[in-house]
């Protein structure tokens, strides 16, 4: 029997990535309210870049202090791995996607576009874990040749304030209804949260580095360059993925403590 093609779907998976920020005080209290106790049979992976400050000028920020090791108070976790800065520059060249820093005023250059590649990053090495997981639990369960994979995955950042109850099973391939729509002359999608089943979630949480250079080729790609929200937003248009909106609030939360909140305003 082909192993690949009997797969047998299990429970769900709670992806987490990004820059920790007040995790402790703020934002895991709304996670486990409106994430974890919603979808109470899920496994947990965390990814996380493990530095003690943070600069930017957009948000206010200078230097200021971090508590990444936060993360570990997420008892909850099935796996969670933390990379430095040297690790995430050995495997990219920022540089390269300087090229492309979007004509937007409201952008810092190039801190906006670096932190887009970390978080493209964060994302995919969270997804990896996940995958990790999913091979050893085929190799420990291997009674009748089936394959171990989650059937629902939501992806989710760890830098922001949680409102409203989120259940990942609700569609195949979903985030929110904020920060989209015609604006600009530039078609946006929300970049900052899916959820839905494995097939779809996959395709949005690997697909942005290897689709830049086939983006940029294109008349969008070309005039809107990589601004992120644009770019998730021609990336699923080209993997033919149906996105179904969600009346979904978050509201990122700063290093100052700082709570973002008109994030969630169209």
């Amino acid at each position: 029997m082909d192993r690949q093609k009997n797969v047998e779907a299990h429970k769900c998976a709670l992806l987490f990535f990004g820059l920790p920020k007040h995790f402790k005080d703020i934002v895991l209290p709304s996670i486990r309210k409106h994430i974890i106790s919603i979808n109470p049979t899920c496994d947990i992976f965390v990814h996380l870049y493990n530095i003690s400050s943070t600069t930017n000028p957009r948000n206010k920020e200078n230097s200021t202090k971090l508590y990444p090791d936060e993360v570990y108070l997420m008892s909850e976790a099935t796996k969670i791995v933390s990379e430095n800065m040297d690790e995430f520059s050995q495997q990219h060249d920022v540089f390269f996607y300087r090229k492309y820093f979007p004509p937007r005023q409201s952008w810092s250059f190039p801190n906006s576009i670096d932190n887009m590649i970390k978080q493209w990053h964060s994302i995919a090495q969270v997804w990896k874990q996940m995958v990790l997981h999913e091979t050893y639990m085929t190799r420990k369960e291997n009674t009748d040749n089936s394959v171990f994979q989650y059937r629902n995955v939501g992806i989710f950042r760890s830098d922001v304030l949680y409102t409203n109850d989120i259940n990942i099973t609700d569609g195949s391939a979903v985030t929110a209804c904020f920060n989209y729509g015609f604006k600009n002359d530039r078609y946006k999608t929300n970049d900052r949260i899916f959820y839905g089943l494995r097939s779809y979630a996959e395709k949005w949480a690997t697909g942005r580095f290897g689709y830049v250079k086939e983006y940029m080729k294109t008349e969008f790609g070309a005039r809107v360059r990589l601004h992120s929200e644009s770019f998730v937003s021609h990336m699923i248009s080209h993997f033919n993925l149906k996105m179904q909106y969600r009346n979904i609030c978050f509201k990122r939360v700063r290093a100052t403590g700082h709570i973002r909140s008109k994030d969630c305003q169209q």
